[in-house]
């Protein structure tokens, strides 16, 4: 076990009074399963109150048909990084290491392909040519600019091959982590959300991944297992109030109405479902804080194929290719038995928005589309067996993918209803009272989630926050 990572957990029972809690816990994803299963362990009773039919929340495998060796895909969270400490703790926990397999990253198979401005490139070629023509450099930031929200793609298209110092950029694979360290020598000291926009982007390129042969989603099903008599699914929750020492949740449970008054609530999911919520007593700063905090969409796109022709065909083993179009990263994800295969099309942002208000089969549409630039084989009679989208701001339970404070829209659009103490904050001033805001308790209520961390969009971020907020709970 990792020190850092036992030591925490350690000191749950150290800072344990020994009185015995009741707590209710709002959402059966990673924050809430690690808060419900680390409470109990100490012998506090617990609840889960979860909207949807299973556990998990954004952790979403989609499986082609029954049995363990049905085909699948990840319509949510994918990978694990190296150094997730706390996510690789639980997954050695619950006996799944033996299952971590090495998630192949972006640029990392120079056999995947890139399309630029209608121009295609296998990434080794890419990387093989000279970059520092006008054309490639603009290449060059168009990809960077594809992983960006709108307003940061438009600062990125704004630097010149001068503002580069091109002695530090080596050949290869690692060009693209090399040159995005260059962009925020340029701009990040004028643009702080830029800067931490393009840190995020660095670690997705210096960082080995892992991911779970098998599906994702058998760590949030191990843990669940631990819970069963405790989890009420189906269970709405509509409106919270504080009470200051105690706090009353009313929900919709199998169709049914409940009031529920309790000690001590742990409210895990994303701000932008609560803002469906009627919450009662909630402080100007908090309300803010839930009006304020910004969610990226993501759609994502699996599709079942008979065979796998980016295999046989073009010798594609995993990794990722990328296009400037409406679906932008197409992953070839090693998962699924040999005869068949999956392909998963991701993209985010605003180009995601517009997918989600597509029908699903206008989804698949748009997926072959962009597959059909680099693998004509997808237009194939029957080539497509099954398939499976997920525009996760559609989804009830979470509004978005993930959280996503960096981006200069996120301080230039306050809520119409200003808390009056973040009026005359600066844009400086902002991201860490937001981060304060966001993971501040309101009497008995308390708050976990990746959206409470300083690991946004990943899964050790709603496990660091579930421990420190049973910390602060056993304490209490």
């Amino acid at each position: 076990m990792n020190p850092k990572v036992q030591n925490h957990i350690k000191l749950l029972k150290e800072k344990d009074k020994g009185i015995r809690k009741h707590i209710y816990i709002i959402g059966a994803g990673m924050a809430g399963l690690i808060a419900a299963y680390e409470l109990k362990k100490l012998g506090h009773t617990v609840t889960l109150l979860e909207g949807s039919d299973r556990a998990g929340g954004r952790i979403f495998t989609h499986r082609f048909g029954e049995g363990k060796d049905a085909p699948y895909g990840e319509l949510g969270a994918m990978r694990v990084p190296s150094v997730h400490d706390y996510t690789l703790h639980y997954i050695r926990e619950f006996q799944l290491d033996k299952k971590l397999k090495h998630f192949i990253g972006l640029f990392e198979n120079e056999n995947c392909l890139l399309k630029i401005k209608n121009t295609i490139f296998k990434i080794k070629d890419f990387l093989a040519t000279d970059f520092l023509k006008d054309q490639k450099f603009g290449f060059l930031k168009e990809i960077v600019g594809t992983f960006l929200p709108d307003d940061m793609a438009k600062l990125i298209n704004t630097i010149d091959l001068q503002d580069i110092n091109f002695s530090q950029v080596k050949k290869g694979s690692p060009i693209f982590a090399d040159l995005i360290e260059e962009f925020a020598q340029a701009l990040g000291p004028k643009n702080p959300s830029l800067n931490l926009s393009l840190q995020h982007l660095l670690k997705g390129l210096k960082t080995q991944f892992f991911y779970l042969d098998g599906g994702m989603d058998q760590l949030p099903l191990k843990i669940a297992d631990q819970l069963t008599p405790h989890i009420l699914y189906n269970a709405e929750v509509c409106q919270i109030t504080n009470l200051n020492n105690k706090a009353e949740i009313s929900l919709l449970c199998n169709g049914k109405s409940e009031t529920i008054t309790c000690d001590y609530v742990i409210c895990t999911i994303p701000f932008a479902a609560m803002r469906n919520m009627n919450l009662q007593n909630f402080n100007s700063e908090k309300l803010e804080a839930i009006h304020r905090l910004k969610y990226i969409n993501a759609c994502k796109i699996l599709l079942l194929c008979k065979n796998r022709f980016w295999q046989n065909n073009y010798n594609i083993h995993g990794g990722t290719s990328i296009t400037d179009g409406v679906v932008r990263q197409i992953y070839y994800p090693p998962i699924s038995p040999e005869e068949s295969g999956v392909l998963l099309n991701y993209t985010a942002g605003k180009d995601a928005g517009y997918l989600s208000n597509l029908p699903h089969h206008q989804r698949i549409v748009h997926a072959k589309e962009a597959l059909g630039y680099f693998h004509q084989e997808i237009h194939e009679n029957d080539m497509i067996l099954s398939s499976a989208s997920m525009a996760w701001d559609t989804y009830k339970w979470s509004k978005g993918a993930f959280c996503f404070t960096w981006s200069n829209d996120d301080l230039d659009h306050p809520h119409k209803e200003n808390a009056p103490s973040t009026e005359a904050k600066s844009k400086s001033d902002l991201l860490p009272w937001l981060y304060k805001a966001t993971r501040q308790p309101e009497g008995r209520i308390f708050f976990a989630g990746e959206h409470c961390s300083h690991d946004q969009g990943w899964i050790q971020g709603a496990i660091i926050s579930a421990l420190e907020t049973v910390r602060t709970i056993v304490s209490h």
